[in-house]
């Protein structure tokens, strides 16, 4: 393998190919043909990114500086490398700056409009998750005026397309009746859907549905089942809605002790509402005290 390494290293070179000493670079991030080695792979992209055509490479050498991944750590740096790999035409450091802008890492406000831009500037450069971002930002309002019916237009055509994590918001919309006529049995083909590609959300989703038999019959035990099934794949709502059927003896037998650790599971990972939980908890709602 070190061989074979070297041998296409020094072809790279040779030829001043940024794209193929980039595929090994990014082969050394992911562990894929080689063993995984994220100094070395900074320091390929560090020369690819120097080369024409080397935009892709900028980005990855970014993604590594972010995270601090065999590289030392410096936020403010990695988005300067984002932006010029950006502003050089990659639609993935695009996405990646809107990411950053969005959710940042340094413990800043979110800078939404910054977002935006790079979600736009990204999707009409072709990138679908950019696409996907900025119907988000219409979803939720950011900074954009909260418009529902550009935004389910948007993930329709990408539910079509087959793009992952659009099959939540079609449930959701079909659930809550946003822009579409209310549909609890389409939100439960949607969230179906959603569940058999993964999705911790449309999981959820489907366990609230049958918490209120919304499109089924109500069945507390099947909602337990499927909040495990989506907090097992991370999902932090999942997790706090795990420790209220605990806390109210709902699809399972009642245990304060376990709402707890479910509910200071959901806290740990930031969940909004868990904290609110184990103040009710400790304090002694209706449902007892610990």
């Amino acid at each position: 393998m070190e061989l074979s390494l070297k041998l296409l290293d020094e072809q790279a070179l040779l030829e001043q190919d940024a794209d193929l000493l980039t595929s090994i670079g990014y082969a050394l991030e992911t562990g894929t043909v080689f063993e995984q080695n994220y100094v070395l792979a900074a320091q390929i992209y560090s020369i690819a990114e120097q080369m024409i055509g080397g935009e892709k490479a900028l980005n990855n050498l970014a993604w590594l500086m972010l995270n601090g991944f065999g590289i030392e750590q410096n936020i403010p740096r990695a988005i300067e490398l984002f932006t010029k790999a950006a502003e050089a035409g990659d639609t993935t450091a695009m996405v990646n700056l809107g990411n950053i802008y969005e959710f940042p890492l340094s413990g800043e406000a979110p800078d939404y409009r910054r977002a935006i831009r790079w979600y736009k500037q990204a999707a009409e450069c072709g990138n679908i998750k950019g696409l996907f971002n900025y119907a988000n930002m219409y979803h939720h309002g950011y900074v954009v005026r909260k418009n529902r019916k550009k935004a389910y237009e948007i993930f329709d055509d990408l539910y079509q397309f087959g793009y992952p994590g659009t099959a939540f918001y079609m449930g959701l919309y079909h659930e809550c009746g946003y822009v579409v006529k209310r549909d609890y049995q389409k939100a439960m083909e949607y969230y179906s859907r959603g569940a058999e590609e993964g999705s911790p959300y449309c999981l959820n989703q489907i366990a609230t549905m049958y918490a209120k038999g919304r499109g089924v019959i109500k069945d507390y035990a099947a909602a337990f089942e499927y909040y495990k099934k989506a907090a097992a794949l991370g999902d932090t709502l999942a997790m706090r809605n795990i420790g209220y059927c605990y806390e109210v003896g709902q699809g399972v037998e009642q245990d304060l002790g376990k709402a707890r650790k479910w509910y200071e599971a959901a806290a740990k990972e930031s969940e909004p509402h868990a904290a609110e939980a184990l103040e009710r908890l400790f304090s002694g709602g209706q449902h007892g005290k610990l």
